[in-house]
């Protein structure tokens, strides 16, 4: 397997990190214009709260939110079901694509026992990839079209 029950804890500490930075800012930032709106520097106390809340939510974005994203992601791998397929891969994207959990991800693109249909998986960026190859024999343990866990036959 890919992940563990300690990497879900190792991202959960990270996002309540930065989530008790941000409020630690925001709070700040809302003390210090309540401040200059006290001593009559009301102008001055707005754009200090205009300028936090533009930061707080760029922050959100880029920083937080992506951290809360891969918390549900990893603990909906970890503990949903999870089956088992022997394929070919037919190939393999070098560069990692943004998709469905707005996460970046592998695309792997499968054929299981010669059918004509291929499947696509996805494996987490955030991971290094094995040592695996285009015409590679594997089996591949997946949740939903995720890829959980992946073993060559080299």
């Amino acid at each position: 397997m890919i992940y563990s029950v300690s990497d879900i804890k190792s991202t959960e500490k990270q996002y309540i990190k930065s989530l008790i930075f941000l409020g630690v800012f925001i709070f700040l930032m809302l003390a210090a214009s309540i401040v200059l709106g006290l001593f009559k520097y009301v102008t001055e106390g707005t754009i200090v709260i205009v300028a936090a809340c533009i930061i707080s939510i760029f922050v959100y974005g880029m920083y937080v939110s992506p951290l809360h994203r891969y918390t549900n992601y990893l603990s909906e791998v970890i503990t949903g079901t999870k089956h088992k397929v022997t394929c070919v891969i037919k190939s393999i994207s070098q560069k990692p694509i943004y998709k469905d959990n707005k996460l970046y991800f592998y695309e792997i693109t499968v054929n299981v026992y010669n059918n004509e249909f291929d499947r696509l998986y996805l494996f987490d960026a955030n991971v290094d990839l094995p040592d695996i190859h285009v015409e590679d024999e594997v089996n591949i343990v997946y949740y939903e079209n995720f890829i959980v866990g992946i073993e060559s036959f080299k």
